[in-house]
């Protein structure tokens, strides 16, 4: 995928790198199907936090 490639050559260069490590963050790399997996397990825990909390949508 195009977005992808790009996105692991911004993730190459050392002047990103610094930034982000100055923000506090740290990239991790995964496909797009871990990616997809992770977000559905959020989903899943969030929904449950949500639900166990009474929260209604208004």
């Amino acid at each position: 995928m195009k977005i992808q490639s790009d996105l692991k050559r911004v993730l190459e260069k050392p002047v990103f790198l610094q930034r982000l490590s100055e923000l506090g963050l740290a990239p991790i790399g995964m496909e797009h199907g871990e990616f997809a997996s992770l977000i559905q397990d959020e989903i899943k825990d969030y929904r449950q936090t949500v639900e166990s909390a009474g929260i209604k949508p208004e």
